[in-house]
């Protein structure tokens, strides 16, 4: 994953996928402190060979992925470019 899409509210929010290691969200905006809504989970197949996203937050809240995915990583690349498309369309996951 080479980029992440951070959205700012018009009432001072800021909505973006959790990477501290490349957009540490502390540093950038000097918060002490702040709230965390997971949007969706990596969880692995019945099998445990594959692994598969569940949606929680967003349009696709309660379903999951209609694909499974070889490796963790695979998922959660996945995951945030799904995210990231649907907050570059205006979707807010708050």
């Amino acid at each position: 994953m080479t980029e992440i899409v951070v959205s700012c509210r018009p009432d001072g929010t800021v909505e973006t996928v959790l990477k501290d290691q490349m957009f540490d969200t502390r540093e950038v905006f000097g918060v002490t402190s702040r709230k965390i809504n997971r949007i969706s989970e990596i969880l692995p197949t019945e099998d445990g060979m594959q692994f598969f996203i569940r949606w929680l937050r967003g349009p696709f809240a309660g379903t999951t992925s209609e694909k499974n995915f070889k490796s963790y990583e695979a998922a959660v690349e996945a995951e945030v470019a799904t995210i990231n498309a649907l907050r570059l369309e205006g979707v807010s996951f708050a």
